[in-house]
C-alpha cells in the first residue's frame, strides 16, 4: 500500500471510484460523474497543492490511496494550514476509501501513511475530525493515536463533528 499523487492518465479509474462515492450524500467526490468533471477535479486538486497563503482556498496536498496491484483504493487531502483552529471542522487530514473496499482496513493504513507524510510539512499536531455518527472513522483516528478533544455542532449541515488531537512526537513514524 502507498499514497501516489493524482493524475490526470488515471481519470478513468478516479471516476470509478467517483461513481461509487455518488451513492453517499455527504461525498465530497458527489456530481463527478463524468470523465470531463473527473479530469477537472485531478486538475484541481493538483493546483491546491501549490496554493499560497494568501489565496482564499487552503493548500492542500492531494494523494491517492493503491494497492499492491496499484489499484485505487481510497483518497485523502493533507491541509498543511489550517485557518480558525479553535472552529475548524475539516482538520489537517480527510481521507476517503472507496465503499467497496470498507472495513479491510485500507481507512487505517490510510491515515497512518498520511501522518507519515504530513510529517514533512513540520505539523507536530495534528487535527482529525468525523461526523459523530461515523463509527468507523473514529475508530480508525482512535488506532492512529488520536484524542478526542470535543464534539462541535456544524450549524451550516446540522449535524456533530468529533474533533480529535494526534501528537505526532507520540507515535513512531
Amino acid at each position: 500500500m502507498k499514497l501516489i499523487k493524482p493524475d490526470e492518465d488515471r481519470a478513468s479509474e478516479y471516476l470509478e471510484i467517483c461513481i461509487e462515492y455518488s451513492f453517499e450524500n455527504n461525498s465530497r467526490h458527489g456530481g463527478i460523474d463524468t470523465l470531463e468533471k473527473a479530469v477537472q477535479r485531478i486538475r484541481k486538486d493538483i493546483s491546491l497543492e501549490y496554493t499560497s497563503t494568501h489565496s482564499q482556498e487552503v493548500k492542500t496536498v492531494t494523494r491517492w490511496l493503491v494497492d499492491k496491484g496499484n489499484t485505487l483504493i481510497g483518497t485523502c487531502r493533507l491541509r498543511t494550514e489550517l485557518r480558525n483552529v479553535e472552529s475548524n471542522l475539516d482538520g489537517h487530514i480527510g481521507y476517503d476509501i472507496r465503499p467497496s473496499c470498507r472495513k479491510l482496513g485500507y481507512g487505517t493504513v490510510v491515515l497512518k501513511l498520511a501522518l507519515e507524510e504530513i510529517r514533512v510539512y513540520g505539523i507536530k499536531n495534528v487535527l482529525i475530525t468525523c461526523d459523530e455518527d461515523n463509527i468507523g472513522s473514529r475508530k480508525i483516528i482512535e488506532k492512529n493515536g488520536g484524542y478526542y478533544e470535543k464534539t462541535v455542532f456544524e450549524k451550516s449541515e446540522q449535524k456533530n463533528v468529533r474533533r480529535y488531537w494526534i501528537n505526532l512526537e507520540k507515535i513512531n513514524p
